[in-house]
């Protein structure tokens, strides 16, 4: 049975691994197969091995072939919460119900004893999905959450259950978000929603669309909140894989230049995809088509709008980010004065303004008490979604004061009705002005923000 985390999975000497990897990637599953039981001749208990093992057979069809094969794998010591996720999906592929029903034993049984393992709470909350336990996946992903709040997985996941539950399969693509239909090639991220949280998925989402767009791919992601949010049907990983590409290997942003050669095609990409917001100027009315809200949530954050609006003729938005934001180089909390000294200086010569108030801080509004603030989407809840309210509100304000954080870096990016941007500085210590579309999307507290690369 699986047991989270584990030693490092260190392949031998001699192990072939890239020849396998190579095989794997061009789709050739019988050659595969052959190689990964030479291997595990040597080696019964390599964690890729065995998974790419059973994920032959299932390509081949040969779902009885998985489900032995991958009983034997999550006895296996796998490496890490993405390796379980893959071999329960392999499982749910292979219909082997009986395997997940003891994974979910298993695990429970572990946490009683450990009930602060973010792994096995993790863990837990895929297989309890899988097998259709929707409030005890929550649950676990939840409490996952709370032991891990920077952690995209377990809070994608949760979202993903509580809004399918609620509103069911997502909804077709309007023309305006649809790939186009005849395309050259393929892209993919595969990590897309467990790499970071809602904002930080726009990024890797927009980048890869617009990616898709310049060059004629198809443009495929696993299932991740904009499919319902947004309204985004996009199709899934197809077989064969595609090769991985960390963004560590060049920089993105180039990437996007009309004429840039499309080194990207048919890979994977891996990383934040936070190039310079001005790359993404170009794209500006697709990057703001794509993240406009689904035809389901439209109606409800309008009427949040329309709340506030009727409370004055000025709405002005602040996002303060604490909760994971603890300091160091990037993940820095402006202090409520900035935002204090900036709302003092220019609340005189508004026209009837009210104050709104965006934070993961439940008593942030304390501090700003002198303006009345508005705070909880004036009323409106998603259950599954409860930012995208609050991120609305951002998007849509009159005048914004963000944080250091990309959640509010893409609300200001989609926000077309704001006539002043404000952003916290860590070395002038204030806010300052700042356009969208040309800026990083965070700023380090160690160094002057970059000119665009």
């Amino acid at each position: 049975m699986v047991d989270v985390p584990h030693a490092e999975d260190a392949p031998g000497s001699g192990v072939p691994i890239a020849e396998l990897t190579k095989l794997y990637y061009a789709g050739a599953w019988t050659e595969a197969e052959r190689l990964c039981e030479a291997i595990l001749s040597q080696q019964p208990q390599h964690a890729e091995v065995l998974l790419i093992w059973a994920e032959a057979a299932l390509a081949r069809g040969d779902a009885r072939a998985a489900r032995e094969r991958l009983r034997r794998t999550i006895r296996a010591p796998l490496p890490n919460c993405d390796a379980v996720l893959r071999a329960l999906r392999l499982l749910d592929r292979a219909g082997d119900h009986e395997a997940l029903e003891s994974a979910t034993r298993y695990w429970g049984a572990q946490l009683r004893r450990e009930p602060a393992h973010y792994a096995l709470l993790y863990a837990l909350g895929l297989a309890s999905g899988f097998l259709g336990r929707i409030d005890e996946a929550v649950r676990a992903f939840e409490a996952a959450c709370a032991l891990v709040p920077s952690n995209g997985g377990p809070d994608t996941y949760r979202s993903i259950l509580l809004l399918r539950r609620a509103w069911g399969a997502p909804r077709p693509s309007p023309p305006e978000k649809r790939q186009p239909a005849i395309t050259c090639g393929r892209t993919s991220m595969e990590m897309l929603g467990r790499m970071g949280r809602f904002g930080n998925q726009l990024f890797q989402y927009g980048f890869l669309r617009l990616y898709g767009y310049v060059h004629g791919l198809r443009v495929e992601v696993p299932d991740w909140i904009g499919r319902w949010v947004f309204d985004l049907d996009d199709p899934y990983p197809e077989m064969p894989p595609l090769r991985p590409f960390d963004e560590k290997l060049g920089k993105m942003g180039g990437f996007l230049r009309p004429g840039a050669l499309p080194s990207l095609a048919n890979h994977d990409l891996r990383g934040y995809l936070q190039c310079h917001t001005s790359h993404f100027r170009p794209y500006q009315a697709m990057f703001r088509d794509l993240f406009r809200p689904g035809s389901r949530l439209e109606p409800i954050v309008s009427r949040a709008i329309e709340r506030l609006r009727g409370l004055g003729r000025t709405i002005v938005a602040v996002h303060l980010r604490r909760g994971d934001y603890t300091g160091g180089e990037l993940f820095w909390p402006a202090p409520a004065s900035w935002y204090l000294d900036w709302l003092r200086a220019i609340w005189p010569s508004l026209d009837a303004p009210v104050l709104y108030v965006a934070s993961d801080d439940p008593s942030i509004h304390r501090e700003f008490s002198e303006f009345a603030p508005i705070t909880a989407a004036a009323g409106e809840s998603i259950l599954g979604a409860e930012m995208f309210p609050d991120f609305h509100i951002l998007a849509c304000a009159d005048l914004l004061a963000i944080s250091n954080s990309s959640f509010s870096v893409s609300a200001a990016m989609l926000n077309e009705r704001g006539r002043a941007y404000v952003r916290p500085d860590p070395h002038l210590r204030r806010l300052v002005s700042f356009d969208p579309w040309s800026t990083d999307v965070l700023l380090s507290a160690s160094q002057p923000a970059a000119p665009p690369s």
